[in-house]
């Protein structure tokens, strides 16, 4: 268990900061009407164990990193990282780049379990990620409510990830989403790169509102 229990991070206004607004491994926290303009090297926030509430936030990455990175055709930070643990409800934020669920280094693969995602608004101006990653060994996890809008790029709304080795991702829900796109690209779910292994995946009543929108899944997978 985490040795901090308890801890409350509530209406906080930060410009740019280095690495993070808040970098945490507490049991039990809220983390309500805050926001962030980015981060030049890290994430707004970074979340290990849980439960963690966050709600009513909004978060960046830092535009000038996000200018440079598009330059040199590479990927940029996300300003939220679920790394391990759970549970965890994230809604009705407004979130600049979107998140993480999970986290891969040269270390390992972390997953996150029992998450929802609820009432957010998820923009995306990169060419290069998607909105919101999700990665092996991540379980129990319910996106519902959300509008993702594109401003650039062709990337995914929501990607569920495979690395060799790791356990698969189980029991989604992906319910009630909008996607939007500025450009007439891009996909609302990739699902292909995850194993056959990878159950319990229930996608409905989503709105994709352009006709290159679609559905990426292998061919064996049960919907």
């Amino acid at each position: 268990a985490s040795p901090v229990q308890g801890l409350l991070l509530l209406d906080n206004e930060a410009a740019l900061v280095g690495k993070y607004l808040f970098y945490g491994h507490v049991d039990n926290m809220p983390i309500l009407g805050n926001s962030c303009e980015g981060a030049t090297d890290g994430h707004c926030l970074r979340l290990y164990d849980g439960p963690y509430i966050v709600s009513y936030y909004e978060l960046w990455t830092d535009h000038e990193w996000l200018a440079a990175a598009a330059d040199a055709g590479v990927a940029t930070s996300y300003p939220l990282d679920l790394v391990v643990g759970g549970p965890c409800y994230v809604a009705h934020n407004v979130l600049h780049q979107g998140m993480m669920v999970g986290y891969e280094t040269q270390f390992g693969v972390s997953a996150v379990q029992e998450v929802v995602l609820d009432s957010n608004h998820i923009m995306r101006r990169s060419h290069f990620d998607p909105s919101v990653r999700i990665f092996p060994g991540s379980d129990d996890i319910a996106l519902r409510n959300n509008v993702f809008e594109h401003l650039e790029g062709s990337q995914e709304a929501i990607r569920f990830e495979w690395v060799a080795g790791e356990a698969p991702i189980g029991d989604v829900w992906v319910l009630h989403n909008t996607f939007l796109t500025a450009n007439n690209e891009g996909s609302f779910i990739n699902a292909a790169s995850s194993p056959a292994e990878s159950a319990g995946f229930t996608i409905a009543n989503n709105l994709y509102t352009v006709s290159y929108t679609h559905l990426t899944l292998p061919t064996n997978r049960e919907v």
